[in-house]
C-alpha cells in the first residue's frame, strides 16, 4: 500500500529532527576532538597547524598514566564480574520459576531508577563507615552494581528470543 504525501513528509521531518538532535549532541565533542590537535597553547578552532603535542603531554603526565591504569583495572574487573553475575541471574530469572522472583528482579534492576551519583555517594559513605575507603574493591563493587541491570536486561532479552530447547 503506497504511503500518502503526509506520511512521507512526516517521516522526512522526523528523520531530519533526529539528525539535527544527534548533530547538536555530537558537534561539541567533534570540535573539542579536532581542537585537541592544535599546536598552539591557546585553544583555537580550526587549528592553524596540526600537532600531537597535547597527547604527548597527557601521556607523559604521571597522574594521567596512573589514572588510566586504574581505570583499566576497574573496567576489566567490573565488566567481567557484572557479565558473569548478570548472565547467571538472567538465566535463572528466565528459565526457572521460584518464590520472590519478581522481588529479586526488582532489586537487581533498581539501580536503573536511582541516580548513579546517589549510588556512588552511598557506596563511598558505606565504605568509609566500614573502613574500606581507599580500595579497588569498593570502586569495582559500585561499578558492578551500576552495570548489572544493563547486563541483566540485555542477556534476559536475548534469552527470551532463543529457543529454550537449545
Amino acid at each position: 500500500m503506497p504511503r500518502s504525501t503526509y506520511q512521507r513528509l512526516l517521516s522526512l521531518v522526523g528523520k531530519s529532527a533526529v539528525f539535527l538532535i544527534l548533530g547538536f549532541l555530537v558537534l561539541p565533542a567533534a570540535v573539542v576532538t579536532i581542537a585537541a590537535f592544535n599546536d598552539r597553547a591557546i585553544l583555537s578552532f580550526p587549528p592553524q597547524a596540526w600537532s600531537w603535542r597535547w597527547f604527548a603531554k597527557a601521556v607523559a603526565y604521571q597522574d594521567f598514566r596512573v589514572g588510566f591504569r586504574n581505570g583499566l583495572i576497574v573496567t576489566v574487573w567490573s565488566s567481567t564480574v557484572a557479565l558473569v553475575v548478570g548472565a547467571m541471574f538472567a538465566f535463572a530469572l528466565d528459565r526457572y520459576q521460584f518464590r520472590f522472583k519478581k522481588i529479586i528482579e526488582a532489586v537487581l534492576l533498581s539501580p536503573l531508577v536511582i541516580p548513579h551519583f546517589t549510588v556512588g555517594l552511598g557506596f563511598l559513605i558505606l565504605a568509609a563507615q566500614i573502613g574500606w575507603s581507599r580500595s579497588y574493591a569498593v570502586v569495582i563493587v559500585c561499578h558492578v552494581v551500576l552495570v548489572l541491570p544493563f547486563v541483566l536486561r540485555s542477556v534476559y532479552v536475548s534469552l527470551r528470543n532463543l529457543d529454550q530447547s537449545l
